[in-house]
């Protein structure tokens, strides 16, 4: 169902299934949306075209709406790439998404009105707009998560392995504030994690049976370390934007570089290592550079562009080997830190006084 230029349109107890987007409209109309089941809605022919500007391009979203006083509520909305993307929605309550999730608009994400009455799997989402100074641990109270201009966040010790389309997103946006991400696993997700902005310092994150695991969009003096992947089609992926952004990850990891402004003559510099030239990217939709190293060592990646004034990607990545998942041994780490040695030495003792026993025969 699309909608142009309306006022005052109501669509209740409609149920769409099976397609590429359920209910499409970003023309301002003042829709009011209710009791409506949208369910099977996916991407098409691609793989993880993850763009929040441009999800258009391969669908996959239950319901797409950029109202401007409109209502969306009491929704359920199952089994999609994308659940809801919405902004400009002055009233969004009570509405139930199931194995998938939901994107703001964050052009108009101010004036829209999410409250905790919103459910991915059973739990409110964890929407975090402008809290500053905030120390977040507890994934398992929250369904889904979306921290935005938050000055000096921290997230650390989080686990997601229900589907919600987006595990995490984070857009750090001002100058003055750090981000710190660590000790991060997310699972079974279309995307693990996006991350947009600057001062974000991550340790330790996985992403697990997803089909894309890192969009990192417009990163700036940032560094990355410990950056895992495990049976993810698209692993990391990264806009033309980023500068100054280091980023360590495992030999062999596929690196995708997308370029916003792709010019004839555009060439990606690595060094030590050749000049990469642009071509399309089938698994992202869009042209840019396949980047993969199978040895170990830092690599320095500058993008050359034919017009001096746009941006320059300048980019660190460091090839190192695969380090232990944080997910095995779980147990044993958690296991209290005496009984643990205590067990080892009361089995060399047992072992001792076997072979004492042994001997003595």
């Amino acid at each position: 169902m699309s909608f142009g230029f309306s006022s005052g349109d109501k669509i209740s107890n409609v149920e769409i299934s099976d397609c590429s987007i359920g209910i499409y409209s970003i023309w301002y109309s003042d829709l009011n949306i209710s009791n409506c089941y949208i369910h099977d809605c996916s991407w098409v022919s691609i793989i993880a075209k993850i763009n929040i500007n441009y999800f258009l391009d391969y669908g996959g979203i239950g319901l797409m709406v950029r109202s401007s006083g409109g209502i969306i509520e009491n929704c359920r909305i199952e089994d999609c790439s994308i659940g809801m993307m919405a902004g400009r929605v002055q009233v969004n309550h009570y509405n139930e998404f199931i194995n998938c999730g939901f994107v703001p608009d964050y052009l108009n994400m101010y004036i829209t009105d999410y409250d905790i009455t919103n459910t991915v799997n059973g739990k409110p989402i964890g929407i975090f707009w402008g809290v500053d100074n905030l120390v977040f641990s507890n994934a398992s109270l929250y369904g889904q998560l979306i921290f935005t201009a938050c000055d000096n966040l921290t997230l650390s010790n989080i686990h997601i392995s229900q589907p919600c389309s987006i595990a995490i997103q984070l857009l750090s946006l001002g100058n003055s504030q750090t981000t710190y991400l660590k000790n991060i696993i997310c699972e079974n997700q279309e995307l693990a994690l996006y991350i947009q902005g600057e001062n974000i310092i991550g340790e330790n994150l996985y992403a697990k049976n997803c089909k894309a695991g890192f969009s990192l969009n417009g990163i700036k003096n940032s560094k990355f370390t410990k950056v895992m992947t495990d049976n993810t089609d698209v692993p990391i992926y990264a806009t033309t934007t980023s500068n100054n952004f280091t980023i360590e990850i495992e030999q062999s990891t596929k690196f995708y570089l997308y370029d916003w402004f792709a010019w004839y003559g555009d060439v990606l510099e690595v060094e030590p290592g050749n000049d990469i030239s642009m071509s399309y990217i089938n698994e992202l939709g869009v042209p840019g550079y396949e980047i993969q190293f199978n040895n170990f060592g830092t690599y320095q990646l500058n993008l050359t562009l034919p017009l001096p004034y746009l941006s320059r990607a300048n980019i660190t990545i460091i090839s190192v080997p695969r380090y232990v998942r944080p997910d095995i041994f779980t147990e044993i780490r958690n296991f209290p830190f005496f009984w643990y040695w205590s067990i080892i030495i009361i089995g060399l003792l047992v072992l001792i006084e076997y072979c004492r026993r042994f001997y003595q025969k």
